[in-house]
Formats: structure tokens, C-alpha cells, sequence
């Protein structure tokens, strides 16, 4: 057990590591402008595509309604910033990077409660998150490499945990 338990502690400090990496290239690039507009704007015809109306204030504030729409699951105030920054207009690398994790954290809320994004929702902030990524990538050489080696840091511990089954958290203390 404890072997086990120290590996998973060595993945966990890579996952880490790696996950610094990519995050202080795109701070490095904070300056580069990205154009994000694409992914943006795909994303904002499939949410209206889902029956999901957003409506811009006097304010500026972008406002999405949720009501009537299919979009399942969610943390709507979080939908709701989300979008009014997608929406914002310029934004940088480091902008963008801080926005494909806010997406990534909205897929992952409330894992398995009744908030949980599901079925072509959650794959609608996927592919968004996915095309911002895309369009990092191919922006900079040194944050693709530095994405592909979290990527496989991630995928090792999704596995490592799948070895240990659901009722085992081997990256908590």
C-alpha cells in the first residue's frame, strides 16, 4: 500500500510540476494577442442552437437564459462570467489560458450531483476548450509541448486512479 501510495504521490508532483510549466508560459506570452473569435463564436451558435438566449445590458453584461433551453447542468453564475468573457473581445494568451481552465473547471462541476454538465453540453465546453487549446498550440511552440507533457501527466493519473477503482482517492492525503 504504501508503494502504491508514494507513486501516486511521485504522479501527483508531476501532474504539479507540469501544470506550473504550462502556466508560466502562457504568463510569459501574456503580452501576445490570440484570437480566440473562431472557437468563441462557434460556442455561443451552439449554445442558441440549445435554445439558450443571451442578451447584452445597458452595463455591457453579456446575460445568458438558462430557462428554456437544453443545456443541462452547470454552475450558471459561473456560465454567466464565462461568457461575458469569451464575448469580451481582445484578450491575450494568458487571458486565454485562464479561460480554457475556467471551462475545463465548469465541465468539471459537481461531478456525479445534480449540477453535473451532461451529455451535449458537456461536449460543447469540451470542444471549446479543446479549440481554444488548439488555437494555443499553434500560437506557440514552447506552451504545445509544455500542454502535451500535462496531457500525459493527467492521463497517467486518470489511469493510475482507474487502477485503484472509484472508492479509492490515491492523490488525496
Amino acid at each position: 500500500g504504501e508503494s502504491v501510495a508514494n507513486r501516486a504521490k511521485a504522479i501527483a508532483v508531476k501532474n504539479e510540476q507540469a501544470g506550473k510549466r504550462i502556466g508560466s508560459v502562457a504568463k510569459s506570452l501574456e503580452g501576445s494577442k490570440v484570437n480566440i473569435q473562431q472557437p468563441v463564436n462557434t460556442f455561443t451558435d451552439s449554445l442558441r442552437d440549445m435554445g439558450v438566449t443571451i442578451t447584452k445590458g445597458d452595463d455591457g453584461w453579456f446575460t445568458p437564459d438558462f430557462s428554456r433551453s437544453k443545456f443541462v447542468g452547470g454552475n450558471q453564475k459561473d456560465m454567466s462570467v464565462l461568457i461575458n468573457e469569451l464575448l469580451n473581445g481582445d484578450i491575450n494568451f494568458k487571458q486565454a489560458h485562464e479561460l480554457k481552465k475556467i471551462i475545463r473547471d465548469n465541465v468539471d462541476f459537481d461531478k456525479g450531483g445534480a449540477g453535473q454538465i451532461k451529455g451535449d453540453s458537456q461536449r460543447l465546453l469540451k470542444n471549446l476548450a479543446s479549440d481554444i487549446d488548439g488555437v494555443l498550440d499553434n500560437t506557440s511552440t514552447p506552451y504545445k509541448k509544455a500542454n502535451e507533457r500535462f496531457a500525459k501527466t493527467v492521463a497517467l493519473k486518470e489511469q493510475y486512479q482507474k487502477m485503484a477503482g472509484k472508492d479509492i482517492d490515491l492523490f488525496d492525503d
